[in-house]
């Protein structure tokens, strides 16, 4: 994750790429179980609190995905920083830990047995990705 972080990172740095987006959502690749309404509740959250870093706490733990503003993410690009954690420790002033109860949050799926471990009944929202509207939030906050 480190790794790739920082790839993104360094491609910000060189280019103006995207210059007009709000935020950045940093979510993993093996987490396709978080229910739609938990991402629909991050990004309300991230559209009424446009400069905190937005993240879902599982029974008091931080998890991803986190959504943060574009300010933060130039700031990350800017500077060394060893990782994400990090980073957001740095600045715990500026999270807002939004409580969940969505298991999918804190568990990653790493093997088959993990995929084969959540079947479709315990995480069914989530296999209705495409009942969630695309959201940009420009400047004005409006729905693009």
């Amino acid at each position: 994750m480190a790794h790739l972080l920082t790839r993104f990172c360094i491609i910000f740095k060189k280019t103006d790429w995207l210059s007009t987006l709000t935020h950045w959502i940093i979510s993993l690749g093996d987490q396709p179980h978080i229910k739609v309404s938990t991402l629909r509740m991050l990004l309300d959250a991230a559209r009424k609190n446009r400069t905190r870093i937005c993240q879902p706490a599982f029974h008091g733990r931080a998890a991803h995905p986190i959504v943060l503003p574009a300010s933060n993410f130039r700031e990350l690009a800017q500077n060394d920083i060893a990782n994400l954690r990090t980073y957001i420790r740095a600045r715990e002033a500026f999270r807002l830990r939004l409580p969940v109860e969505d298991l999918g949050v804190s568990e990653d799926l790493n093997a088959p047995e993990d995929y084969a471990r959540w079947m479709p009944k315990e995480c069914a929202e989530s296999h209705r990705l495409e009942s969630l509207p695309v959201l940009a939030l420009g400047r004005t906050g409006r729905r693009s």
